[in-house]
């Protein structure tokens, strides 16, 4: 297997949704990381997430969460307590994500997965730019 992804998750076309891709943008123009590390434009992957799951050692996805706090407060989240946070599951690709973790966990091998996500503050407004809550 692989050492570790990062995953950037999210529909940049609806605000705050596409914070994952962004922030794995982010990361890929301004470090570099040694030993290396893959980042993933990870978009709205959904299923085709269990390929990492099972390719790599320690999957780090970046993507919002649907938690009561402050848009802009940011968790991180391990793959047991993702799988058991029913509200986390608010989008199509959020759902996706949780249901990968869930099939994965029964096979033999699966990724260390963990989740750094982000609240948002607006993900229905069509615009490719983030709030500024976000932007900070």
């Amino acid at each position: 297997m692989k050492s570790v992804v990062v995953v950037g998750i999210g529909n940049i076309l609806f605000k705050d949704e596409g914070v994952g891709v962004y922030a794995g943008r982010y990361l890929e123009e301004n470090y570099r990381f040694e030993p290396p590390i893959d980042i993933i434009d990870g978009g709205t992957l959904g299923f085709k997430l269990m390929t990492y799951y099972q390719s790599y050692d320690k999957v780090l996805i970046l993507d919002t969460v649907s938690i009561e706090d402050a848009p802009g407060s940011v968790y991180h989240l391990p793959a047991d307590a993702l799988m058991g946070l029913g509200s986390y599951r608010q989008t199509a690709h959020e759902v996706e994500v949780v249901e990968m973790l869930e099939i994965c966990s029964l096979l033999d091998k699966m990724a260390d997965v963990s989740v750094v996500g982000i609240i948002p503050e607006d993900i229905e407004s069509v615009d490719i730019d983030l709030t500024q809550t976000l932007h900070g």
